[in-house]
């Protein structure tokens, strides 16, 4: 008797939890959300659809048609456009008003990486509130406090998506066709490993490796390792080494090998 009354108010407990956070509307996140990334992007974050919640075992926020606004020379008014936006959270984090993310699933995401003629791209974001350095701060310290809370997550996966990168000096453009994708680390400030499989100009390839830590990916002053295999037909590809500037397209220092059979 005993144990059926502790587990019945287990579960009428866990039932009560999933009530209190399926009722809650989230809606209401909307106007928050966009603070945090007009804060640190000094970018427009546009949310047509409602945010909901999907129940599972590790519970998901999810909206529909979300856009980011492009550098104000951009070529078009967005620099990224996805269809379907979801966000796994933690149960308990929900349960306190907080949200703390695990990993973060895009669907049909169109993104654009370009420059302009100077060289200036449009992954540099010029936030209108960026904290300023305390005394006896570091560097790394201000950026900590100025990194958007949630973009902190352990996972990244994109599914049906495009990429395109223009180059604004040379007017070329290239468009690679993402079918699956996968970044994954143990936290924010550590390296990721990485997983895609990908089109361009009807060419399939694969690519896994490690890269650096994405915390840091922005931030010029620090080196950016990567070490990826890839396969293309049945040509292997090897690239090891850092990025001084990833960003910014700048200060590669990389070792390629090109392996065939014949």
């Amino acid at each position: 008797w005993i144990l059926g009354i502790v587990v019945g108010l287990m579960v009428a407990c866990f039932a009560a939890i999933i009530i209190i956070v399926s009722s809650y509307d989230y809606n209401k996140l909307k106007p928050e959300i966009k603070k945090w990334v007009k804060s640190a992007t000094g970018r427009e974050l546009t949310i047509n659809g409602d945010i909901g919640l999907k129940i599972g075992f590790w519970p998901s926020l999810v909206v529909q048609d979300v856009a980011l606004q492009n550098a104000p020379w951009g070529s078009r008014a967005e620099m990224v456009k996805i269809k379907k936006f979801e966000v796994q959270v933690e149960f308990l984090s929900l349960v306190k008003g907080d949200i703390n993310v695990r990993n973060m699933v895009l669907v049909n995401p169109d993104i654009l990486i370009e420059t302009n003629k100077s060289g200036k791209s449009n992954l540099e974001f010029e936030p209108p509130d960026r904290p300023k350095e305390l005394p006896g701060e570091k560097k790394g310290e201000v950026e900590d406090r100025a990194r958007l809370p949630i973009l902190e997550f352990k996972e990244l996966k994109i599914i049906n998506g495009n990429i395109t990168y223009k180059d604004g000096q040379s007017g070329r453009s290239h468009t690679v066709r993402i079918e699956a994708f996968s970044l994954a680390a143990k936290a924010f400030s550590r390296p990721a490993k990485i997983q895609m499989e990908c089109v361009y100009k009807d060419i399939p390839f694969e690519i896994t490796g490690t890269i650096g830590q994405l915390a840091a990916i922005l931030d010029p002053s620090v080196d950016w390792p990567l070490d990826l295999k890839g396969h293309i037909f049945e040509t292997r590809l090897t690239v090891a080494g850092k990025i001084k500037d990833p960003k910014g397209l700048k200060g590669f220092d990389l070792t390629v090998s090109v392996q065939g059979n014949d």
